[in-house]
């Protein structure tokens, strides 16, 4: 009867396991990142120095400098030169690990009981490898098109959460809290090189998708950038992603005020 007993729950653990380790859903490209729990990785960051462009000869009195707007209007390339190992014009940042913490099912309050199907998410723990000030958070990835749909900043204490609207993430204001890029693509649509407009949170997105080298060296390049207000008017990239198939996340970005480079995986 033991034996038989733990047959039985040796069976039950490997069909959750197999449960976890889930092939990625066929709406994604065959380069999107798969995950299973436990996969981490780790990405370092820049953040834009703004010391001399906050700057002013005459500024006036009590006046606060204000952020100039971000004078790029056509493609980015991959980094900026280094100089002494930071891109210039940036600022060393933070070094984040991911790890896959659980995939989790969740039933919305005005789900009507047995006809809506609890949603699936992958539960992306974050946390910050330097400095003294930690800071935590969990990335809600929805498991059927790994959209971004939800952060909660500070898990472990007094949760704080912001769910997302939109296929693609775009500008997203906790990145400044948290010191990490938060900018997404829609992944779906990346399967082909498309530039319809797509629903961003806060903004209208436009999304182009570029495959640069070739053979096992071939990334994908994916831009977010706002379609321009009136036809002629030049285009604004605002944010530059790279892929590469077998990789668990994005591995190049550059967002506003980040720059970022995926550094480290549980696969190397």
């Amino acid at each position: 009867m033991k034996l038989r007993l733990c047959v039985a729950l040796a069976a039950v653990a490997l069909a959750a396991t197999a449960a976890l380790a889930q092939d990625p859903p066929a709406n994604l490209p065959d380069w999107a990142p798969s995950w299973e729990v436990g996969d981490w990785w780790e990405v370092r960051t820049f953040q834009k120095d703004l010391r001399e462009e906050l700057s002013s000869p005459a500024p006036a009195e009590g006046a606060t400098p204000r952020i100039p707007e971000d004078p790029r209007t056509g493609p980015l390339p991959n980094l900026p030169p280094l100089r002494n190992g930071i891109p210039e014009g940036y600022k060393a940042g933070n070094r984040f690990r991911l790890t896959v913490a659980r995939r989790e099912e969740v039933r919305y309050p005005d789900d009507v009981p047995g006809t809506d199907r609890p949603e699936a998410f992958w539960v992306i723990a974050l946390q910050s490898r330097e400095g003294s000030a930690k800071r935590e958070a969990e990335l809600w990835y929805a498991a059927e098109d790994l959209s971004l749909a939800k952060v909660v900043l500070d898990p472990a204490g007094e949760p704080q959460e912001t769910w997302f609207e939109g296929s693609a993430q775009l500008s997203v204001p906790l990145s400044q809290r948290l010191g990490f890029p938060l900018d997404w693509p829609d992944l779906p649509a990346a399967r082909r090189a498309t530039g319809r407009p797509l629903h961003g949170g806060r903004h209208a997105v436009e999304q182009r998708v570029r495959k640069v080298g070739e053979g096992a060296a071939q990334e994908v390049e994916i831009l977010l950038q706002v379609p321009p207000a009136q036809p002629g008017a030049p285009v604004r990239v605002r944010t530059r992603l790279s892929f590469s198939p077998g990789k668990p996340f994005w591995t190049r970005i550059m967002s506003g005020m980040f720059v970022a480079e995926l550094v480290a995986t549980s696969d190397d």
